[in-house]
């Protein structure tokens, strides 16, 4: 498992968040990202959009929360080239924007 690893969840996909640093941990801190076509955005600056997959999926940052990491199989994809846009998400979320 990879910060910023993109995997299938029930409806749309997870983004893993969570630092490498705590790999040992049975959990991770995801963000659920689904389809636009499904929900439009906030506000840019906490749902980002991504293509993933060939679909533009938006990150529901509102909605980030810990899974258990043996949901986690297969990454169909990483995000680490948005890690700035990601981090700012979670900065407005928290509080450090």
């Amino acid at each position: 498992m990879a910060r910023f690893d993109v995997y299938k969840a029930d409806s749309g996909f997870w983004l893993d968040c969570q630092s490498d640093v705590l790999a040992g941990l049975n959990s991770r801190f995801v963000v659920p990202v689904i389809p636009l076509s499904e929900k439009s955005g906030i506000d840019p600056r906490l749902t980002p959009t991504f293509e993933i997959d060939d679909v533009v999926c938006i990150m529901q940052t509102h909605l980030a929360g810990a899974v258990p990491a043996r949901l986690l199989r297969s990454p169909v994809a990483n995000l680490v080239d948005h890690e700035y846009v990601i981090g700012a998400a979670l900065d407005m979320l928290v509080g450090r924007y």
